[in-house]
């Protein structure tokens, strides 16, 4: 789907300039959110407008986000540009509003071009053969071998976060050069100019995990990119419009980025179930599955604190095993089988209940009363948390499918643990 700010914002630059009227500019918003299409492809498909119209009205977006023309001079110009069938920037200057000699805006061209990994003639004969082919510029950069594909990525990526104002335009031209002498991603660029920016964008793009659990290559995700740059549309609409993927492995890839951030899932585990899912298997069968054999570090603190507070494992033990964890890199989970301080079949389900939580369907307390209740009941995880009424009915056949990984027939004992459990205790 377009993104809400890209829509209006074409929208009412056509309105204004009195291109097109609400009622068409409705229906066609109307039909782009069905299709996936931006909204300026669909006018131009009911005849709206022409491409070239549309085209300069990304022009006066990407000016006007840019803050360097105001939403009623971009009106004014693409009513020229309209009328008079002449480019977006002779109509600028026209009015007396062009931006310097030349329009310098945060696209893809222009950044190369001011990090000095383009010269303007490269960039302008580039630009023809993109336009002529109808590939996106970065695609084109690559396949005539002008700019490696990890430096179109790192303009791509600092054009995102120009956008989403978490650099400017000097920082970005900065980094740049950097990533092209060092052969560094532009986020450790980043980090060595002083910008902090790991609280500040996701932990893993959604486009990372479709190379990583090999959906798509390299070159097709950057082509990806730059369409949805360029035409303020989410990467995953356009790698659905292409045909690389469908709106299952969309939405299942979109949860599996939130588990990340989350710190429910690592990033190698996300990948590992994607691939899982492509394959046909239940995307909780699969997470349920790869948490058998690996508990990350960020993991490990929440389930030692979970085990704790549930009264399975006292804290001194759980402080001990995360230690022995750290210092021999061995999964925490497999430290407390190791040295037998919870039974295997409890643990899966705390594992299971703190995944649940990352996927924001039990609060910590939830996940407390579940777990105690499995343990002393061995009733399964589905049962109880259907039964207190917590596990959604769409999520049920879900949660369902996991439970054999997670919660075997055979019953908890606790001959080896190393406090005392009451099964009467009652939970607040």
């Amino acid at each position: 789907m377009n993104t809400i700010g890209s829509t209006f914002l074409i929208g009412d630059l056509l309105r204004s300039a009195k291109i097109v009227e609400l009622r068409d500019l409705t229906n066609a918003v109307q039909v782009a959110s069905k299709t996936g299409l931006p909204v300026g492809r669909v006018l131009v498909m009911l005849g709206l407008v022409t491409s070239e119209t549309v085209h300069a009205a990304l022009q006066a977006q990407s000016l006007v986000r840019d803050r360097l023309i105001s939403t009623e001079v971009a009106g004014k110009a693409l009513a020229m540009v309209a009328s008079y069938r002449i480019d977006l920037e002779r109509a600028l200057e026209q009015l007396g509003s062009l931006p310097g000699r030349e329009i310098e805006t945060n696209k893809l061209g222009d950044l190369l071009v001011l990090a000095g990994l383009l010269s303007n003639a490269t960039l302008n004969d580039a630009l023809k053969t993109s336009q002529h082919l109808n590939l996106p510029l970065g695609r084109i950069l690559v396949l005539k071998n002008i700019l490696k594909e990890h430096i179109v990525e790192a303009a791509l990526t600092a054009q995102v976060m120009l956008r989403d104002g978490i650099i400017d335009r000097k920082t970005a031209v900065i980094a740049l050069k950097n990533a092209k002498q060092t052969h560094c991603s532009i986020e450790n660029c980043l980090t060595a100019v002083g910008v902090e920016i790991g609280n500040k964008r996701q932990s893993v793009r959604i486009g990372e995990l479709f190379v990583l659990a090999e959906i798509i290559c390299e070159g097709d995700l950057l082509a990806a990119v730059e369409i949805g740059l360029n035409e303020g549309t989410q990467i995953g609409q356009i790698l659905m419009q292409f045909g690389f993927i469908n709106e299952d492995t969309l939405e299942a890839t979109l949860k599996l980025q939130h588990m990340v951030h989350n710190h429910t899932l690592s990033v190698s585990q996300a990948v590992s179930v994607l691939k899982q899912f492509v394959s046909g298997v239940d995307i909780a069968h699969a997470v349920a599955s790869i948490t058998e054999t690996e508990v990350n570090p960020v993991q490990a603190v929440g389930l030692a604190e979970l085990l704790h507070l549930a009264g399975l494992v006292p804290q001194e033990d759980t402080e001990k095993a995360l230690a022995i964890s750290y210092a021999s890199k061995i999964p925490f989970n497999k430290i407390l089988l190791k040295y037998k301080m919870v039974e295997e079949s409890a643990l899966q389900v705390a594992i299971r209940c703190l995944l649940l939580m990352g996927e924001n369907l039990l609060s910590t307390e939830q996940a407390i009363v579940a777990l105690h209740h499995c343990v002393w009941s061995n009733l399964e995880l589905v049962v109880v948390l259907s039964k207190m009424g917590w596990l959604e009915e769409q999520k049920k056949e879900e949660c369902k499918n996991s439970m054999p990984i997670i919660l075997g027939s055979t019953p908890i004992s606790y001959a080896n643990q190393t406090e005392v459990f009451n099964p009467t205790a009652s939970m607040s």
